[in-house]
């Protein structure tokens, strides 16, 4: 529900939110791909995701460890309420013990607990009729704490073998493409009579 989740989802499963349109060909809809919530503690990853995703997903988290999922059974999925409940279940396990909580965010409003009480699954979690109810709002009792400043500093900003893939197999070839033509205009315009200007390269 906002752009620093999906880049931070994008950063921890391999660019996942833009490859599995390409990879899912068959006739699934973006919403139920993308249908995944991510939990981390320091000693163990809490991953929810959905039976149509679930074979997606797999190769990006299976090796993960101490991972905790959270999926129905196709069959069990196929029960629309079941599997709405069984969400909101698994998102309530999963924060049952946090009492502070960083958020990657970014957004024309500033993080407050207004804006994350917004959210569907977060409003979904003050359900009464949910688990006996009685839990009251998200942010009534967890500190929230916005972690895209330390993601940019001390994690996107390094480096390493997902990254180095990344750059050589979709940037670098994107590179080389725009420099062989800008390189192909410079030889074009300067075996002409016409003046090489900034202006006539760019066009």
């Amino acid at each position: 529900y906002n752009e620093g989740t999906r880049r931070l989802v994008n950063y921890l499963l391999f660019d996942y939110c833009n490859t599995i349109k390409d990879l899912a060909s068959v006739q699934i809809p973006e919403e139920v791909l993308e249908d995944v919530v991510i939990y981390i503690e320091k000693d163990c990853v809490h991953v929810y995701c959905n039976a149509k995703n679930y074979n997606y997903l797999m190769p990006y988290i299976i090796h993960w460890r101490n991972l905790r999922l959270y999926c129905l059974s196709e069959t069990q999925y196929e029960d629309d309420e079941l599997a709405e409940e069984y969400k909101i279940c698994s998102f309530i396990d999963m924060v049952a013990d946090c009492h502070r909580i960083g958020i990657p965010y970014q957004g024309e409003k500033p993080l407050d607990p207004f804006v994350l009480e917004s959210w569907p699954l977060i409003l979904a979690y003050a359900y009464e009729g949910i688990r006996g109810g009685g839990r009251g709002f998200f942010t009534m009792d967890r500190q929230l704490v916005n972690v895209t400043i330390n993601l940019d500093s001390k994690v996107y900003s390094l480096i390493d073998p997902v990254d180095l893939e990344m750059l050589t197999t979709k940037q670098l070839p994107q590179f080389v493409q725009l420099w062989s033509t800008l390189i192909s205009k410079i030889q074009i315009l300067g075996s002409s009579t016409d003046v090489l200007t900034e202006k006539s390269l760019s066009e």
